[in-house]
Order: structure tokens, then sequence, then C-alpha cells
């Protein structure tokens, strides 16, 4: 298990050992990863491919997770002998993504948009923009090929005052946050007839 790491960054490397338990000398002719998802585990480190190995002698092979999505990630790491011998290793982790949200300003008047940004979401995938507990404050947007988004969203000229959280979570239930304080509008009062005191 080599823990949680965020997509499209790296791990800390993984030292395994490989014995020769045989009887006789051998030699490793090639280590591959394969497996579910091959491309999330690369080997840093190799002091066995191409070694003879004496019986009871040790080489190390180093893995690093390098996740390309979130969720649990997984592949088999395949060492294997001249002779046909092999052994495996199965590695496995848990990709996150770590977004940020951002907003163009910390409070805002009733009535006028807000512009908001997002970084560090799953790339090319929707993500709902949530305002209060109404349904029709939902913004839906779109993040591309690097996972950024931009939008604006609105609010009412009749908005109540106060705190909110804005929150935009992505399809994937990556989730990101950020606070903004409303300034109620006063209300518009109808002007009452006066009456003329002459001048």
């Amino acid at each position: 298990a080599l823990g949680s790491v965020v997509v499209g960054q790296s791990g800390p490397e993984f030292l395994f050992d490989v014995e020769n338990i045989s009887l006789l000398p051998t030699t490793v002719t090639s280590v591959r990863v394969v497996g579910p998802n091959p491309g999330d585990f690369v080997i840093s480190s190799n002091s066995c491919e191409r070694r003879s190995l004496n019986p009871r002698s040790t080489c190390s092979i180093g893995v690093i997770f390098r996740p390309t999505a979130s969720g649990q990630r997984s592949a088999v790491i395949e060492v294997a002998t001249a002779s046909g011998q092999y052994t495996v290793m199965v590695p496995d982790g848990l990709g996150r993504y770590e977004p940020s949200f951002f907003l163009d300003r910390t409070e805002v008047d009733a009535g006028r948009d807000v512009g908001v940004g997002g970084n560090g979401f799953p790339p090319s995938t929707p993500v709902a923009i949530l305002f209060g507990d109404d349904p029709s404050s939902r913004v839906d947007v779109v993040t591309n090929a690097e996972g950024v988004f931009l939008a604006s969203i609105p609010t009412r000229l009749n908005e109540r005052g106060g705190d909110r959280t804005i929150v935009a979570q992505a399809t994937d239930g990556t989730t990101a946050s950020a606070g903004l304080r409303v300034i109620e509008q006063p209300s518009a009062i109808p002007g009452m007839p006066g009456f003329g005191l002459g001048g």
C-alpha cells in the first residue's frame, strides 16, 4: 500500500527486495509493470534486471506511485528469469484530487454577480457550483483539460444578507468551497404623498 497521493504528483519511492530462493544461480531478464493501472506505478530504481543472482542473494527494485486518476489504483510488477521463473509484487494506492476554489471578492451586494474559479479538479469534468439552498442558484460548468474552470454566478436582488458558503462539486465527488458575505439591499419603500407646506 503506497498511500494517498494527489493526481499528477509523485509519492515517495518504495523499495522491495527480490531473493533467489532456489539452489542454483539465476539471472533476472525482465522487470515490467502490468495489471489494472500500470501507468500509475513507475519503476524508479532497478538493481535486478540483467543481473545474476546466486542462491539466497537479493536485488532491489524501487517503485513510485504517480496516480493518473482518482480512486483506488493498482498494478502488478513482474520479475522474470531466463529459465521462466517469476515473482510478483502488487502495489496499490489511492489517487485523489486536491482542488482550489476561489472567488473574485469576499463580499458582494445582493443582485451583483460573483466571479468564481477553480483548479486541481478532474479534467474535462462537470462541476456544480452551489450558492444557497435554492436549486435555481446552481451553476454548472465543465473543467478544461487541466482541471480548471472560470464562471460567474448571480445573486438575487432580494438575497438575504449574511455569510454564505459556495461549494464546487465535481461528478466524482471532488469538492472545494469558499466563503462569501452577502450585503442585503434595503427594500424600495414607495414614497407617501406629502402635503405641501407652501414656500
